[in-house]
């Protein structure tokens, strides 16, 4: 390997309206760019039974995480769990 970013994990963090539960979601992605992500829909549902969709934007906190192999990035969004429409 040559030690260059290939992939990226998102992680964002949303929370139940209901409850204030966090719920966590994690998305593999060849790009950096926290637009893409900004603008993707995601659907959300809490163990108290709220379901939504919502906008990555309405995330309360999103961090990247570089991968060098593009393989390890998707089995950790795998690995973690990934909600998307």
């Amino acid at each position: 390997m040559d030690g260059i970013c290939r992939s990226f994990v998102h992680a964002l963090l949303f929370r139940c309206t209901r409850c204030q539960e966090f719920l966590p979601v994690f998305i593999a992605m060849p790009e950096r760019n926290l637009e893409n992500i900004d603008g993707t829909t995601f659907d959300l549902d809490c163990k108290c039974g709220w379901i939504k969709k919502l906008r990555g934007m309405q995330a309360v906190r999103h961090w990247v995480i570089p991968c060098t192999n593009p393989d390890d990035a998707q089995e950790t969004a795998s690995r973690w769990g990934t909600r998307r429409t």
